[in-house]
């Protein structure tokens, strides 16, 4: 009788508590702080040292691609924005912030016709969202 009730307590605990990494999401652990805090002081080159480091462990955040791309992006790095921009939305094509951030990217390359295409996306995920009003701004800046 005790081994059946302390085998029906370890399944309890292991049902109880997520893997470590997991927390109960069944996705990817969220970017940590300190890649955020350096990519919000404009601290690129040290966001995209730690963003490789959590992609190497995080392969499916869409959510580090993106960051990755943005630092890159931000840093002059538009050959590898553009692969990390692609990277992300492999994985989640309607991730807002990478369709938005590929857009500015290729108004920064002077695609427009790419850009207006990536604004036609956002549209038809989020409407007139935040990232459309942005991107769309961005594309009639640049005219």
């Amino acid at each position: 009788m005790k081994r059946w009730m302390m085998a029906a307590a370890a399944v309890v605990a292991v049902m109880a508590f997520p893997a470590v990494g997991d927390m109960g999401t069944g996705g990817p652990d969220p970017v940590p702080s300190r890649v955020m805090d350096l990519v919000e002081s404009e601290q690129y080159e040290s966001a995209i040292v730690e963003l490789k480091s959590y992609l190497k462990r995080e392969r499916k955040s869409a959510d580090g691609w993106n960051l990755l791309g943005y630092s890159q992006r931000s840093s002059g790095d538009l050959d590898g924005a553009l692969a990390s921009y692609k990277r992300a939305l492999k994985i989640d094509r309607r991730h807002l912030g990478a369709n938005e951030y590929l857009g500015r990217l290729y108004v920064m390359r002077g695609d427009l016709d790419n850009a207006r295409k990536q604004l036609a996306t956002l549209e038809k995920y989020c409407g007139d969202c935040d990232e459309y009003q942005k991107l769309a701004e961005v594309i009639a800046n640049s005219q």
